[in-house]
C-alpha cells in the first residue's frame, strides 16, 4: 500500500498521480513537495537441509557416487517448500523418497 501527502496541507494522493514524469502539484494547495508512505509486509517460512554423499575410491569417475541421503527442505518448480528425505545406496539397490507440501 502507497499513499503521498502532501507536506504543506496534509492531502493525500494516490501513487498512481505521482508516476508522471514532471513533479506533480498538489491540488488542494499547489505545493509539489510529498511524503511518501510505504507499507509492506514479508512473510517466510526459514528452512534448511544436509546432504551427505559417499563416494567409492575404486569405481569410474561416473560411478564413484555410491550413496547419497538428502533430508531438508527444498523449492519446487513453482516457488512453494516441501519437506523431502532421500536414500540413494546403489551397492544395496536401495532408492527411497519421501515428499510432503507444506
Amino acid at each position: 500500500m502507497t499513499h503521498s501527502v502532501c507536506k504543506q496541507c496534509g492531502h493525500v494522493l494516490l501513487m498512481t498521480s505521482l508516476l508522471a514524469l514532471e513533479k506533480p502539484l498538489c491540488p488542494k494547495c499547489g505545493n509539489k513537495y510529498f511524503t511518501m508512505k510505504f507499507h509492506c509486509s514479508l512473510e517466510f517460512l526459514p528452512h534448511g537441509s544436509t546432504r551427505v554423499k559417499q563416494k567409492g575410491p575404486y569405481h569410474k569417475s561416473d560411478k564413484k557416487l555410491r550413496r547419497e541421503h538428502f533430508v531438508g527442505m527444498e523449492a519446487n518448480k513453482d516457488g512453494g517448500l516441501m519437506v523431502k528425505e532421500r536414500l540413494i545406496d546403489k551397492d544395496a539397490d536401495v532408492y527411497y523418497e519421501y515428499v510432503r507440501g507444506i
